[in-house]
C-alpha cells in the first residue's frame, strides 16, 4: 500500500458506491487468521489492540478475524532493539501463522522502503508462500499527524490492506476500498465502510483462502 499527496478519484468507503455497498456480512463465526506481531519500535499494546480491532472491523465482511499470537502481546522494545534480526525467528508454535514485522524505514529485517509506502507483503523468491508482513510505522504515523485519523485506526487499515494480499495473493488491488493500490490524504482522512471495503468476488477470494489456512 502507497500514499500520494493528490487528490484521486474517488472517496475511500463511501456508503452507497456500488453493489459491495448494500452486501450483508458473511452469517456464522469468522475464520481465524492466526497473526504474530514483532515490532522493532516503540508500539503500545493498547495501539496495537485498536489497530487490530480496526482490522477486524474491515475484513469482517469476508468472514476473517486476527487472532494475536501469544495472547496479543507485544514484545519488548528494547530486546527487539538490541537484537532485531535475530527476533524475526520464523514462528516454531503456528506455524501457519502470519508474521507481521512493525517497523521503521531502514531497519534491519525489513525491505528497503519504496516512496510512499506503508506496508508490504513479501514472499519466497518464487511468490509461493508469504515470509511477512511488513508496516512501516514512521511512514503511517507520518500520514496520520498530516491527517485526521488516528495512528492506530490507520495502523489497522493498512495491517488489513497486508493480509488481504497475504491471503489473496496477486492481483488484489481494487480501484475503490480498502484495496485501492494509491491512497490520497483526503482517503485516508475519510470514513471506511466495512461492508464496501472489498468487492464481492474478492471478499470470497479472502474467505476461501482464509479458511483452507485454518486447517
Amino acid at each position: 500500500m502507497s500514499i500520494r499527496n493528490v487528490m484521486l478519484l474517488g472517496i475511500l468507503g463511501v456508503a452507497g458506491s456500488g453493489a459491495a455497498a448494500a452486501a450483508e456480512l458473511p452469517a456464522g463465526a469468522p475464520a481465524d487468521v492466526r497473526v504474530r506481531v514483532s515490532t522493532g519500535c516503540t508500539l503500545a499494546a493498547r495501539e496495537l489492540q485498536l489497530a487490530t480491532a480496526e482490522a477486524d472491523r474491515l475484513l469482517a465482511v469476508a468472514g476473517v478475524k486476527l487472532a494475536l499470537e501469544p495472547d496479543g502481546a507485544v514484545p519488548a522494545h528494547e530486546a527487539l532493539v538490541a537484537a532485531y534480526e535475530t527476533s524475526f525467528a520464523p514462528p516454531v508454535a503456528a506455524p501457519r501463522a502470519i508474521e507481521v514485522r512493525v517497523a521503521h524505514c531502514g531497519q534491519p529485517g525489513v525491505p528497503p522502503c519504496r516512496p510512499g509506502v506503508l506496508g508490504s507483503t513479501v514472499k519466497d523468491g518464487d511468490g509461493s508462500r508469504v515470509r511477512y508482513i511488513a508496516l512501516y510505522a514512521d511512514r503511517i504515523r507520518a500520514a496520520a499527524r498530516d491527517g485526521l485519523v488516528p495512528r492506530a485506526t490507520l495502523l489497522g487499515r493498512v495491517l488489513a490492506h497486508e493480509i488481504v494480499h497475504a491471503l489473496a495473493g496477486g492481483g488484489a488491488h481494487e480501484e475503490r476500498g480498502l484495496m485501492r493500490c494509491h491512497w490520497s490524504m483526503a482517503a485516508i482522512d475519510g470514513p471506511l465502510d466495512a461492508r464496501a471495503a472489498l468487492s464481492p468476488a474478492l471478499r470470497e477470494r479472502v474467505r476461501l483462502a482464509a479458511a483452507v489456512a485454518r486447517r
